[in-house]
């Protein structure tokens, strides 16, 4: 139960706020298919960039200790899946709201 306060309750956020970022999105979009579709290629290149780089090289590892009982590649995996769905929702939400430069950077 310690690693749910440390370590879980992050990625749970992580993944509310990513389903909040989609949903203001797909109600306020004019073209609702078009936006989800650009939604998943962002996600796709995203995440398989990431896969490479998490997977092969092991550059680095999360710790959303979820399956962490399993085996340590799903739980890494687990959190890879939930940073990269919450980049790309936050890219399409940045482009979507049409922001300024100075957003990209932040």
């Amino acid at each position: 139960m310690t690693y749910f306060w440390s370590n879980t309750i992050w990625f749970i956020l992580l993944g509310i706020t990513t389903i909040l970022e989609i949903t203001y999105i797909i109600v306020n979009a004019e073209k609702r298919r078009l936006l989800f579709a650009l939604y998943l290629t962002i996600s796709g290149m995203t995440y398989s960039f990431e896969v490479t780089i998490f997977g092969f090289l092991k550059s680095y590892d999360y710790y959303p200790m979820i399956f962490h009982q399993i085996s340590r590649l799903d739980d890494g995996l687990a959190g890879n899946i939930f940073s990269q769905f919450s980049v790309s929702a936050t890219a399409l939400i940045i482009s979507f709201l049409n922001l300024k430069y100075y957003w990209y950077l932040i």
